[in-house]
């Protein structure tokens, strides 16, 4: 254990903090087993009504503009509806690869392999990383095919000490350009830098009851980034299912509402299938469209219920857990404050109706004015018999009638001045039925109010 903490302590030197996780994760793999992890028993850092903020990372632009009013604005991006085709999703063919690289490659990586001392990290020396970082996508590709997966594991876990961003950088290329066959033979080489997005600590959502089983990753058989027709990105195509992360769904759900095309500025179609996923202020996430799925091959954690499904909320749902440690049990029980810091790259407002009642002219006049907005029932549980005066919920919550649910994030999708009521949704499916409400009986039934402007 003390030679451990000297190699963490010599990798951590100069490591951006945005890898402080994934260094971590390879480190446990590479010196031994740990304890399994669970969402509940997880650290769950700074709390706010018993839920986790968000970390922070350096600062990106969007990759495309979808605001026509923008300057910048080139139409449609490939494979939108009302976009120009797609291109292939085949991705670079490793029979086009020049023999005779790949052939001075795998030679020269099997000497790395050779060379390693088995009693000390493979991951301390650039041998292989010298090598690889100048193979073309297709190379890449015919040395992949030709390497088993143990030896796949331990060069691509090797790289220069301290990590300089151009390691963050290729692996970021090799996501990008690489076939997918590639990838996932990468991905199951154990090689921490292109590892999945764990799920086994995943504890389900206790407010739907659901708790996922026997899920493993694929690729879902028929699908489309978009729906089809004028509303390619739409608050219908957000469907939770069985991981407890509503109030990332939700907010989804208030975003596609309010502002469909901030969905589509932050999702990227490339060339080899994948979809690279910028979070304003955060750096690009891609992600390869295999996905959590049940044994009946439908998605486990968000979904849809379009024929075909619209895997858009399950591609930023994916992107999110990479973000947040690479883990979607780091997705539960957060709340939608977070997820809107994120989607908009800044605070938003909020509001807490224990403490002062919202009005209608401030729930209406953010909603026209084109604000995403969600709002929280309480938990079960209280502090010191707070809030909501010791009882910890409304009449509507919990009501025989299923109303609402205590512990669970809704999004609004309408207003309405004159008769004095919201609409909300849950972010249940688009199954579910709208739910009308009062002013007085959002201020008597939500413990928190989220909102913010994602246009600016």
């Amino acid at each position: 254990m003390i030679v451990s903490a000297v190699v963490a302590a010599v990798l951590m030197a100069g490591v951006p903090q945005r890898i402080d996780d994934l260094i971590t994760s390879g480190l446990a793999r590479a010196l031994g087993p740990s304890d399994p992890g669970t969402g509940s028993n997880a650290d769950p850092g700074e709390q706010y009504w018993n839920q986790s903020d968000p970390d922070s990372s350096p600062a990106t632009e969007p990759e495309h503009v979808t605001d026509p009013n923008h300057p910048d604005y080139e139409g449609p991006p490939a494979g939108h509806p009302a976009g120009p085709p797609a291109p292939s999703n085949a991705g670079p063919d490793p029979a086009d690869a020049d023999s005779e690289a790949v052939e001075a490659a795998v030679e020269e990586l099997e000497g790395c392999l050779s060379d390693w001392n088995e009693d000390a990290p493979w991951f301390t020396g650039t041998c292989a990383y010298d090598t690889y970082k100048d193979l073309s996508p297709e190379e890449l590709a015919a040395v992949v095919d030709t390497m088993s997966s143990q030896d796949l594991g331990r060069l691509f876990e090797s790289g220069p000490i301290p990590l300089e961003q151009e390691y963050f950088d290729l692996v970021e290329e090799i996501q990008r350009t690489a076939p997918l066959d590639t990838l996932r033979a990468l991905q199951n080489s154990g090689a921490t830098p292109f590892a999945q997005p764990d799920f086994e600590g995943v504890g389900g959502d206790p407010a739907g009851g659901n708790s996922p089983s026997n899920v493993s990753y694929g690729e879902i058989d028929d699908y489309s980034l978009y729906g089809e027709g004028d509303e390619p990105v739409s608050w219908e195509h957000v469907n939770q299912n069985s991981l407890g992360d509503c109030w990332l769904m939700a907010t989804m759900g208030a975003m596609a509402r309010q502002n469909p095309g901030h969905v589509e500025e932050m999702i990227q179609e490339n060339a080899n299938g994948t979809y690279t996923v910028t979070f304003p202020g955060k750096d690009p996430v891609t992600v390869t469209p295999d996905l959590p799925l049940n044994p009946d091959g439908t998605p486990a954690f968000a979904g849809s219920n379009e024929d075909p499904p619209v895997i858009w909320p399950a591609i930023v749902e994916k992107a999110y857990a990479d973000l947040e440690g690479n883990d979607y049990s780091n997705l539960e029980n957060w709340h939608a404050g977070a997820a809107m810091n994120t989607f908009a790259g800044g605070a938003g407002m909020d509001y807490i109706p224990d403490v002062t009642d919202t009005t209608m002219d401030e729930l209406a006049g953010k909603f026209e004015n084109g604000e995403a907005i969600t709002l929280s029932t309480p938990p079960t549980m209280q502090l010191n018999d707070w809030p909501k005066d010791g009882t910890g919920k409304g009449d509507l919550v919990d009501d025989d009638a299923g109303t609402l649910v205590s512990g669970h994030v809704y999004f609004m999708t309408g207003v309405n001045r004159d008769d004095g009521t919201v609409t909300l949704r849950n972010p249940w499916g688009s199954h579910t039925d709208d739910i009308v409400l009062s002013l007085d009986e959002v201020n008597d039934n939500f413990a928190a109010i989220h909102s913010t402007n994602l246009d600016e």
